[in-house]
């Protein structure tokens, strides 16, 4: 009798297993996940992945020291430039959320090459002959601010003023690139088609 009820158990639990596995759950897919597209990891609350990001270009030698924003950006670039010095590129996913950053610094063509299939709003000030030639050839300007053509986006930090050189002067900060910033969204489906491209000065 005992055999009887516990084979009878047996069968009820099975027959409860199958009935469970043949429901429709919810799933969740990766793609359902707010993801921020600069770091792969989930993003912050308001996160809109059309929105384009922000790059800024921040002095990294020893008078510019300590850089301000760094720490808050997404992804940070460090690459060579001329005289076996660095420059960083700053890129922030979120254009409301940067915060004083800087000292902003000139364009270089290799930061360039990183932040164009990002879509990225670019900050700077000048640049060198390969860096404009090169946001010139693929129009680049209606997604930069550039600090020797274009004003209100930066702003004068006086104390340094008062010891160093005029490069590391000014920094820039959310509200300020947010009231210059033009071309805001990207062209859903239309990522960035990078072609070949000549960056040597033209004569």
């Amino acid at each position: 009798m005992k055999k009887k009820w516990s084979l009878l158990l047996c069968l009820a639990l099975l027959a409860g297993t199958f009935s469970a596995c043949g429901k429709d759950e919810p799933t969740t897919t990766a793609g359902d996940l707010p993801i921020n597209l600069l770091t792969g990891e989930k993003a912050e609350e308001g996160y809109d992945p059309a929105t384009r990001p922000v790059a800024v270009m921040i002095n990294n030698i020893r008078e510019a020291l300590p850089q301000r924003g760094i720490t808050e950006a997404d992804i940070i670039y460090e690459m060579v430039t001329e005289g076996g010095i660095t420059r960083l590129m700053a890129l922030y996913s979120d254009p409301a959320a940067i915060p004083e950053v800087g000292p902003v610094r000139s364009a270089r063509d290799q930061h360039i090459q990183m932040m164009f299939p990002l879509e990225a709003n670019y900050v700077y000030i000048g640049g060198s002959t390969y860096a404009e030639n090169m946001l010139e050839q693929y129009h680049y300007q209606n997604r930069s601010l550039n600090g020797k053509t274009q004003s209100g986006f930066l702003m004068l930090d006086e104390e340094r003023a008062k010891t160093r050189s005029e490069v590391h002067w000014c920094t820039s900060s959310a509200p300020l690139v947010h009231q210059c910033r033009v071309d805001p969204k990207r062209v859903r489906g239309a990522p960035y088609r990078h072609r070949g491209h000549r960056a040597a000065p033209g004569v």
